[in-house]
């Protein structure tokens, strides 16, 4: 569970990474942006559960992510 845990963090530390974007006097963007963004994060958030959920399965949802 450690190494779980280890990637757990990271993964948090750069959603958190992300989301000091929301500083607008230091940058620029849409609310389109903002759902583009949001939505990548979930469909990965969404994949992550379902290969999660099936033991033994090998899911591969590959998303490419451009704004």
């Amino acid at each position: 569970m450690a190494l779980a845990e280890s990637r757990t963090v990271t993964a948090i530390k750069a959603i958190r990474v992300i989301a000091k974007l929301g500083n607008k006097s230091h940058y620029e963007y849409t609310e389109a942006d903002v759902k583009k963004i949001a939505a990548a994060l979930t469909r990965e958030v969404d994949a992550l559960k379902a290969r999660m959920m099936q033991s033994g399965s090998r899911i591969c949802l590959c998303w490419d992510f451009t704004l």
